[in-house]
């Protein structure tokens, strides 16, 4: 999607993780990295490593100095790292709404927010429904601009 938006001449190089990315970011063998940011929070604040900009739609509590890539000119590209919960396509309507309630409780709990914030983690959470149109969404977004940017994705 950078590359696309941006006509920026760059080859992409698989890793098998953000840790070795990193690695291969400070070891001078990349020039660039698009990962998620928690991993580099540490790295950003020791000067370490530059953030140039993050790509969801607001700045990042954990790193309130880096712009967004709206911010730098490419309000497209607003593709935030996510993680969600899911369950077995059998699993009892009861049972969901029960574990539903338990993460929405634990997502406003201000201890774990706290402790996850440092980490650029924010918390959310939704009504199972919203989250399937959401994985939904980004099934389509990310199919579309895997066909436009004509990706390999069978290896």
């Amino acid at each position: 999607q950078f590359k696309l938006l941006t006509g920026t001449s760059i080859v992409h190089v698989p890793f098998k993780g953000g840790a070795p990315g990193l690695q291969a970011l400070m070891g001078e063998q990349i020039q660039l990295l698009v990962f998620a940011a928690g991993a580099a929070v540490p790295l950003v604040r020791s000067g370490k490593v530059k953030a140039l900009a993050v790509t969801g739609t607001k700045r990042s509590p954990a790193l309130p100095n880096t712009p967004t890539m709206a911010e730098a000119g490419y309000p497209q590209l607003n593709s935030g790292a996510w993680m969600g919960i899911v369950a077995p396509a059998g699993t009892p309507q009861a049972v969901v709404n029960q574990l539903n309630a338990a993460i929405a409780r634990a997502v406003k709990d201000p201890a774990m927010s706290a402790s996850l914030a440092d980490q650029a983690v924010e918390l959310a959470s939704s009504t199972p429904a919203e989250f399937g149109s959401f994985i939904r969404a980004e099934h389509d977004k990310w199919g579309k601009l895997i066909a436009e940017a004509k990706l390999d994705v069978s290896q």
